[in-house]
């Protein structure tokens, strides 16, 4: 039997509130909190999220801690991989990281570049790779990865996450073929945002087929 879970997504209060419609999102019974990492949205607050689960973590015993979600532009993978890290070693193994490829409005007017979609997929394929091989570093274990946009030169992370062999990552898209074949092959799971029943079917098949494939090609 398919175990459903249901999320609440912690947005658009200020910061006290987030941390404590947190905690009572769990006594409630959700399974799952959702928190954004914006720089600003549409309306409301915007709050930097790895603290807001930081301080719901220390207050909760099970339910999950996610990103909604992270972009690759505003932060390296290495900073967000030890974020993930330390996160799900205080939460004891609750954390989720969503990520994505990024939103112009928490770029552009900040200064930082607005690259093709066709780079900023390919920026989120890399980052992917680089926070998995650094949650799977060590010391005694350093990774290197020579890519286009980021590259890693014997490099570890001294925090490890507490889940094996890591945290889930699920990434967020919406519809590009480009990014849903990053899901396919990369992800856990598909942040999937908005849909109808209509496009949540087809492009869920879409990513079923990707999936096949690329298991396909290595069966």
């Amino acid at each position: 039997m398919t175990h459903v879970s249901f999320g609440y997504i912690d947005t658009n209060v200020d910061v006290i509130p987030a941390v404590e419609f947190g905690v009572l999102a769990e006594k409630i019974g959700f399974d799952i909190l959702w928190l954004p990492d914006h720089f600003v949205d549409v309306d409301g607050e915007k709050l930097e999220p790895w603290i807001i689960l930081s301080a719901v973590a220390t207050r909760t015993r099970k339910i999950k801690l996610a990103s909604s979600v992270t972009d690759t532009q505003r932060t390296h993978p290495a900073r967000t991989a030890h974020a993930v890290a330390c996160l799900d070693a205080l939460s004891r193994g609750r954390t989720i990281l969503a990520i994505g490829a990024g939103e112009a409005m928490n770029i552009i007017p900040f200064g930082l570049p607005w690259e093709s979609p066709k780079d900023r997929v390919l920026r989120l394929e890399e980052a992917i790779r680089v926070i998995r091989l650094l949650w799977s570093s060590s010391r005694a274990d350093p990774k290197s990865f020579d890519g286009r946009f980021y590259k890693l030169n014997r490099a570890y992370l001294s925090q490890s996450p507490t889940q094996k062999p890591c945290p889930p990552i699920y990434v967020g898209v919406f519809a590009s073929p480009r990014a849903l074949e990053v899901v396919g092959r990369l992800g856990d799971g598909w942040h999937s945002w908005i849909n109808t029943p209509q496009t949540l079917g087809s492009v869920g098949q879409s990513l079923r087929s990707r999936q096949k494939h690329q298991n396909d090609l290595h069966a």
